[in-house]
């Protein structure tokens, strides 16, 4: 790479994010010391900012780059959930909303295992790992930003599914009741029945606020606990250059004390032959 090529960031950001999770730091520093080599100052420095995933975070890109179509249905599905839930709420028949539901949480399940046996040779217990890797996937669904990150399998850490959804099972039990709902509508009754709908619809906007809210207030507490570990890892990294720099001063100093006693000996050796052949 010169200074006037473009610098790959994307390319490198792929080859960031497939390194195993113990060999992460390195392959960043790696890239990193290339692109400043090159001049590209800006592209080192976005992929320094980058934190090594753990390990649900790490299994979850692979998921993502070993099953793109798997995680595509996923997002799809939890689009689906959200026209059929307006629908739902409207009056119109729940089936459609349960259904994406069950295939949503098929998809979660399968990922979810898959996430487990890329995780086999990396961690003493894979399986523990399960529920986190299905959380990440569930939440990583749901918003729309972080669902980039997902598709593109570069998440930093786990994700837990917003509260307000729970799974969005919350979802679900609501639709069950909504095909007598619409019947009740088509045979002239009152629009009362609609009400219990409609007060759902408004405590899970009220509770999808809240885990927002939650969200924002978790991800600058990360952001802040991010720099703050960078920052350890930097006096780290600083503080082993220096122990390995006084440590090769250290062996050059022993040998040239070595070479100088050896000298000092010499000398003294042909001093004494020296006088002993003067006394002679």
């Amino acid at each position: 790479m010169s200074r006037h090529d473009a610098p790959d960031i994307e390319g490198a950001l792929d080859e960031l994010y497939e390194a195993r999770p113990d060999e992460f730091l390195a392959v960043r520093s790696a890239l990193e010391r290339k692109f400043r080599d090159a001049g590209h100052r800006e592209a080192a420095s976005e992929l320094h900012r980058r934190r090594r995933p753990n390990l649900a975070a790490w299994a979850t890109n692979q998921i993502a780059r070993r099953d793109a179509a798997g995680v595509n249905r996923l997002i799809d599905a939890t689009r689906r959930i959200a026209d059929s839930q307006s629908a739902a709420y409207a009056g119109a028949s729940g089936e459609d909303l349960r259904r994406a539901a069950r295939q949503r949480q098929d998809l979660l399940d399968q990922l979810a295992d898959l996430g487990v046996k890329l995780l086999s040779g990396l961690a003493p217990s894979p399986s523990g790992h399960r529920d986190d890797i299905r959380a990440t996937l569930d939440a990583g669904s749901l918003d729309e930003e972080v669902a980039g990150e997902l598709r593109a399998g570069r998440l930093s850490r786990s994700l837990r599914a917003p509260v307000g959804f729970g799974g969005l099972g919350a979802v679900v039990e609501s639709a069950r009741g909504a095909p007598r709902t619409a019947a009740r509508a088509r045979s002239g009754a009152a629009s009362a029945p609609i009400e219990p709908a409609r007060r759902a619809a408004t405590e899970l906007a009220g509770a999808a606020e809240h885990a927002a809210s939650e969200q924002a207030r978790a991800e600058r507490e990360a952001r802040a606990a991010a720099l703050r570990l960078r920052e350890a890892e930097d006096a780290v990294a600083a503080a082993r250059a220096a122990a390995r720099e006084a440590e090769k001063r250290v062996r050059e100093a022993r040998t040239a004390a070595t070479r100088a006693e050896r000298a000092a000996e010499k000398a003294a050796n042909q001093l004494a032959r020296a006088e002993s052949q003067d006394g002679e």
